[in-house]
């Protein structure tokens, strides 16, 4: 299904829809956002929530659900009724790698979320307090080396973990510190309270131009306009490290198909909105747009693609 044919279908509900559908929606609805407000999960889901509400007539509501690294959220969502009010702003690690990432989960990745649409795309970076004594990526790993478990790396949800636990695997030990959101990793690292930070890039630009902190690489693909001047992990030699993260909205498993068909319309109107694309950019991040069906195959081919690089690795976060 295109997007063009999700607007479509969306137009037609007025005559083949059940009457839930037509009445759809007909009170405000609930974004679960896994983590703290402030940081930039939290702002994206209240500028697509903000924007969807025009479309939809109703107001959209934020409701920040942080811990168990995105499981309190995640849980919140499964268990509300299937009927479209209540849907998960989150990042792909929930869907993606925390079904390898931990011995148990409380949810089922496949068959306890109804994709609604992919949202974005984000940079995330390695920085590190000017204190220590690296300025890219083989030295921070031959550092690390030297002085096992000495570096105090904080990060956030199981994406960014995942890059710390890659490097501790490959023979460069450090410690994991973790934190429940930016808002918190970055007063820690610009005080000199952690080493090193891997988490979005958006909120530390102002710091690594500043000289306050120190980039010392991109972890995802290519290099980011904000930062033109670092390099990625790839650039430097580190490839396996290299991963793009995506946003989305997912819904309780059994929404109605109509009911998703709205909402991922009301979705990908909003990532062609101009005034929401420049909030959007200004955290960062690159529109991604994609519909149910394409939100599931990315699912199924990035848990396909991570889980057993993980598994071969022996990485656990538990």
């Amino acid at each position: 299904m295109t997007i063009q044919s999700v607007i479509l279908a969306v137009a037609a509900l007025g005559v083949a829809a059940p009457a839930m559908a037509q009445q759809f929606p007909s009170k405000p609805i609930r974004f679960i956002v896994p983590f703290p407000p402030g940081g930039s999960v939290d702002l994206h889901a209240r500028y697509v929530g903000a924007k969807m509400s025009e479309f939809l007539g109703q107001p959209v509501i934020i409701e920040d659900r942080p811990g168990g690294n995105t499981h309190v959220g995640a849980e919140a969502v499964i268990h509300s009724p299937p009927d479209g009010y209540t849907l998960f702003h989150t990042l792909d690690s929930t869907i993606t790698l925390n079904q390898a990432l931990y011995a148990k989960i409380p949810f089922d990745p496949i068959k306890d979320f109804t994709p609604v649409a992919r949202l974005a795309s984000g940079n995330s970076i390695i920085v590190a307090h000017p204190s220590v004594p690296v300025k890219n990526m083989r030295e921070l790993m031959e550092y690390a080396k030297a002085n096992p478990n000495k570096l105090n790396v904080g990060a956030t949800a199981a994406t960014t973990q995942l890059t710390v636990e890659q490097m501790r695997s490959m023979g460069s030990p450090m410690t994991h510190v973790p934190y429940k959101g930016t808002a918190q990793l970055v007063p820690a690292v610009t005080s000199g309270e952690i080493h090193i930070v891997v988490d979005g890039h958006t909120n530390y630009v102002p710091f690594v131009r500043e000289g306050k902190l120190r980039a010392i690489g991109l972890v995802s693909p290519g290099r980011d306009a904000l930062l033109p001047d670092v390099p990625n992990v790839r650039e430097q030699g580190y490839p396996e490290l290299e991963r793009l993260g995506w946003w989305a909205l997912f819904g309780p498993a059994n929404l109605p198909a109509p009911v998703v068909a709205r909402l991922s319309a009301a979705a990908l109107w909003t990532l062609k909105q101009p005034d929401f694309l420049e909030k959007q950019a200004a955290l960062g991040l690159t529109p991604r747009p994609g519909t149910p069906e394409e939100l599931a195959a990315q699912v199924k081919a990035d848990i396909a693609r991570w889980t057993p690089i993980i598994k071969a690795a022996g990485i656990k976060l538990d």
